[in-house]
């Protein structure tokens, strides 16, 4: 709308140099600048014909039930009441007021002030020196967006000021709104970016981890086919053990991605049952023993209240990964509390550094430095953290004497 009509409207007639600090700010806005870059313009356009040294915006939110300062600006140190002040009302902003609403106006904030309790905002106000206030309800159709304040050390506002600032305010509060939804959008768009490129990461790192034990399958299986009556017995065991030992990581592979969609679309569901997680650690380690590598376990007698197969999923992929990206030696404890039962997977691999310690949870997040390979951790950490919350328990890393 035309400053001029639109303050004709309201029955305000603006000076020259009023309207030609309006369209200084309606340039800016429409620059699409922020909502903080509106708030300083309009504090630095409007001060010499307004008489404040203080000026805040106060954002509505919650319908209209808690009032948060977002932006302060003033020509004096300290501020006292700044950014980050909260007041909750007991009805909604708009029960209280309404479009075209007068601006709330105090020009005697000491005595204001001392007819309220300790805790109200306006001793604060006081401490800064203030001595008259004015606060204006911003409106977008019907709907309260947010209270523009401003307030005097030396000054009192006058029924011009009133009708100014209530001007400026209703100028600015669809500028404000048009900034908030441009700012959710592109939000919103940074985020869809982000999924876009973790779905690709997800499906080239995916088709990495499939690769090798598809790979190791593929060619034992056609050494079996064709070699298997020049193979002793013994070479025959090793060769189908690490057929079958492949086959399951392939599986377990696909089983995750299986979990994980289901956790996206809401269908995960788990099945408790009283287990013992020592049991479920012998079934899970016993398919990863080898004359080559052992894996010692240590403790019994956990029981706990778990899903057996999404418990097995768990421990399957820790063992994974510590066989992946840990040191030479691997062991397990099991043990308990009165609260909780706990399997705790060591390795002496080099450890993670701190600031990667939770990245390893996302889906194929990285830790570089930790494996010398920069190779994904995968999906199944992640997995293994959304599977453990789902039967009321937690995922952790930590490193702990090497």
């Amino acid at each position: 709308m035309n400053e001029t009509t639109d303050a004709t409207r309201r029955g305000i007639t603006l000076s020259a140099e009023e309207t030609d600090r309006l369209y200084r700010i309606s340039a800016r806005v429409n620059a699409g600048v922020s909502v903080e870059e509106i708030l300083d313009a309009v504090f630095e356009e409007f001060r010499p014909i307004l008489p404040y040294d203080r000026m805040e915006y106060t954002n509505v939110d919650r319908g209209g039930l808690r009032l948060t300062t977002t932006w302060v600006r003033t020509t004096y140190e300290p501020v006292i009441l700044g950014v980050g002040h909260v007041v909750e009302t007991e009805r909604p902003i708009k029960e209280t007021l309404s479009p075209g609403s007068p601006p709330f106006l105090e020009n005697d904030v000491p005595r204001y002030a001392g007819e309220r309790p300790d805790g109200h905002p306006g001793h604060k106000l006081l401490a800064e020196g203030i001595r008259a206030v004015m606060s204006c309800p911003m409106f977008v159709a019907d709907a309260a967006i947010g209270m523009l304040f401003i307030a005097s050390r030396t000054e009192t506002f006058t029924q011009r000021h009133v009708q100014l600032i209530q001007h400026v305010a209703s100028h600015i509060a669809g500028a404000i709104a048009q900034s908030r939804l441009r700012v959710a959008l592109e939000q919103r768009n940074a985020e869809l970016e982000l999924l876009h490129r973790q779905r690709s990461a997800l499906i080239a790192g995916i088709s990495h981890e499939l690769r090798n034990p598809l790979t190791s399958v593929v060619g034992l299986s056609m050494t079996l086919r064709d070699s298997l009556e020049k193979l002793d017995e013994d070479e025959a065991s090793v060769l189908i053990g690490i057929l079958a030992r492949e086959s399951s990581e392939a599986a377990g592979i696909v089983e995750d991605l299986l979990t994980v969609a289901r956790h996206e679309s809401g269908r995960l569901d788990v099945s408790p049952e009283v287990r013992d997680l020592r049991g479920e650690v012998d079934h899970v380690v016993s398919a990863w023993q080898t004359p080559e590598r052992t894996i010692r376990i240590d403790g019994s007698g956990a029981w706990v209240l778990a899903d057996p197969l999404r418990v097995r999923q768990i421990i399957r992929n820790l063992v994974s990964n510590a066989f992946k990206y840990g040191g030479e030696s691997i062991w397990i404890n099991v043990r308990s509390t009165e609260e909780a039962g706990f399997v705790e997977v060591f390795d002496d691999g080099p450890g993670i550094p701190q600031e990667d310690r939770e990245t390893i949870f996302e889906m194929y997040g990285t830790s570089g430095e930790s494996s010398g390979r920069g190779e994904a951790v995968g999906v199944g950490l992640a997995m293994s953290r959304q599977l453990a919350e789902a039967m009321n328990g937690d995922l952790s890393y930590r490193f702990e004497n090497g």
